[in-house]
């Protein structure tokens, strides 16, 4: 957090010195880029800004003191410019020498910033209070983007498990409906088998019926077919009979159970 203070501190010092040497006529944004590009001269710099995402939070936290500055007197303004300069520059007089109301001023780009009012308080203890108000507010700044990042987490991991939720419940689903669909295939498999016996049995006893006795040598085999053609015509007198008695169809027999009460199939 303290790199990102420092950094974000230098690039305001860049924007104020490019703001001095360019008063009027340049943009913010233009101005930003002249900052970074002035950032990046420098050998701790070299890589370029790379805090984008938090410098539209922390880029106003020193505002009001840059504000303070720039609402000086011009009288004012020039006095504390005039003692920035005599402080870097190298003179032969001793420190006791300088004049003091010089002296206690000292204008520095990177995190140093003046102050217009005439309280009379020590530039130190502006200082000390104007940094730890900035520590306090980028303290709260940070929670926030914790807090945002927690529930954003939150979100996402219920999100996830509904859909993985929803996932094994369609999958059950499916899982279900392909078991009836073999059950119902298996039924309809055994009914057609059913079907199939029904129909060689009934031609097997079509041929018995419509068999000429006359035709038939073997007196065994005559009285055998004879009560053969008894026994059929007995079968199918009860068979009119019972269906003279219900409406069902035909071949009801073998499709009793099918598609009816107790069946596992879905209705469709």
């Amino acid at each position: 957090m303290s790199i990102i203070i420092t950094v974000v501190g230098k690039l305001r010092g860049c924007i104020r010195q490019v703001e001095y040497s360019y008063p009027s006529g340049a943009s913010e944004q233009d101005i930003l880029n002249r900052a970074k590009t002035l950032l990046a001269q420098e050998d701790k710099f070299k890589k370029g800004f790379k805090f984008d995402h938090v410098w539209f939070l922390l880029k106003d936290t020193e505002k009001f003191e840059h504000d303070n500055y720039r609402e000086l007197p011009d009288y004012q303004r020039q006095s504390v410019n005039f003692a920035s300069s005599q402080s870097e520059s190298p003179t032969s007089e001793s420190p006791s020498s300088a004049s003091p109301g010089l002296s206690s001023f000292s204008l520095q780009i990177n995190e140093e910033n003046v102050s217009g009012t005439s309280t009379g308080r020590p530039i130190g203890i502006k200082k000390v209070k104007g940094k730890k108000k900035i520590e306090e507010e980028n303290t709260i700044v940070i929670e926030e983007i914790r807090e945002q990042n927690r529930q954003l987490s939150e979100r996402l991991t219920k999100g996830n498990n509904d859909k993985q939720q929803n996932y094994h419940i369609q999958m059950l689903r499916a899982q279900t409906e392909a078991k009836k669909v073999d059950v119902a295939a298996q039924k309809v498999a055994v009914a057609a088998k059913k079907v199939a016996v029904a129909v060689a049995e009934i031609r097997e006893e079509n041929r018995v019926l419509l068999t000429n006795l006359n035709d038939v040598a073997d007196p065994n085999l005559r009285e055998f077919i004879r009560s053969e053609q008894k026994r059929i015509v007995q079968k199918i007198s009860e068979e009119l009979a019972k269906q003279s008695q219900s409406t069902s169809s035909p071949f009801g027999q073998y499709f009793d159970d099918f598609g009816g009460p107790g069946n596992d199939l879905s209705d469709y």
